[in-house]
């Protein structure tokens, strides 16, 4: 798509999302998120695909504070062509550190068909808005 020719593009998306979660022992739980995604595009190709990212997570303490390890394998699916075109591993955990701040940190092997194979790594700080009040 060229953007100098055509200056303007319109996209819309739809997602649909669910998450499984099966405990499999004290403190031990087997996850299973689907996502489906499609991509509407007005000057472009849609696109659409399907991922599924199962996983283990294990809960402890540490220094008295709630910790989660968790370890996902995510492959993607493409529903244009059906080939997988991405796998993600991901090694994470997170500390529920105080009241208002949840830090997690992940590191990821990507192998992509499109951008290559990548390690990389995140460090991102969450604020659980349950503890406010919201969502219960």
């Amino acid at each position: 798509m060229d953007l100098e020719k055509d200056s303007t593009l319109v996209e819309n998306q739809l997602l649909a999302m669910a998450t499984l979660s099966f405990p499999i022992a004290k403190n031990w739980t087997i996850a299973d998120r689907n996502t489906y995604f499609h991509r509407f595009r007005s000057n472009a190709d849609d696109l659409s695909f399907y991922r599924n990212r199962l996983g283990v997570i294990h809960k402890t303490e540490i220094f008295k504070k709630q910790v989660s390890i968790f370890l996902h394998d995510e492959v993607y699916l493409s529903l244009d062509n059906g080939q997988f075109t991405r796998n993600r591993v991901i090694l994470g955990g997170d500390i529920k550190l105080i009241k208002w701040l949840t830090p997690q940190v992940m590191l990821m092997y990507r192998s992509d068909k499109a951008t290559g194979n990548k390690i990389l790594g995140w460090l991102v700080f969450t604020i659980p808005l349950e503890n406010f009040g919201l969502f219960k």
